[in-house]
């Protein structure tokens, strides 16, 4: 025989289940599936290079069987160009070359894979927002703008404020010694 207390024990636990089932995390949805076919780039992206010098771009590629080609695209100091990436020996599988002719303050590149399908992918920055290298001046260049300030300091010159005065350190005394001291004499 079902009572009153039967079924409200029943309408409870039910809102109970549905409310735990409204708060539970969602089932572990599968994890997009990540073609294996698809080739991809890993290189650790260039920060700084010295004015007018080459620069070694070295990368490691998944998937080399479904690369036609990869690319290394620059552009700075006045020009722009693609330089292939080239099998290299090393733990860095293949590496390019930007000349030592683009290698000025606006610097910047980005890599790009030809697959052997025909498609363009990007794989780090782009054309159109390339990753921006800080070009740093040659020892020349440091050394000609130190000689012509006339300072040793890395061109900066330190001068101490005429205000500034120079204290003699505080005396310290100690107790101790001080009654030793008089004690002998």
């Amino acid at each position: 025989m079902v009572t009153s207390k039967h079924v409200s024990f029943l309408v409870g636990a039910a809102l109970v289940c549905a409310a735990s089932a409204a708060h539970a995390e969602p089932s572990a949805a599968p994890a997009p599936a990540v073609d294996a076919a698809v080739p991809a780039l890993h290189h650790a992206p260039q920060v700084t290079a010295r004015l007018a010098e080459d620069i070694s771009i070295g990368a490691v590629v998944d998937r080399p069987d479904r690369v036609k080609r990869a690319l290394l695209v620059f552009q700075g100091g006045g020009t722009h160009g693609e330089v292939e990436f080239a099998r290299a020996s090393g733990p860095l599988g293949y590496v390019a070359i930007i000349p030592a002719t683009a290698v000025r303050p606006d610097l910047g590149y980005s890599i790009e894979i030809e697959t052997t399908t025909g498609e363009q992918l990007q794989v780090f920055a782009t054309r159109a927002a390339p990753h921006h290298v800080t070009v740093l001046d040659s020892p020349e260049d440091l050394a000609k703008r130190r000689s012509s300030r006339g300072s040793t300091a890395g061109g900066r010159s330190y001068r101490r404020p005429a205000s500034t005065r120079t204290l003699a350190p505080p005396q310290r005394r100690c107790r101790s010694r001080c009654r030793q001291d008089r004690s002998r004499a």
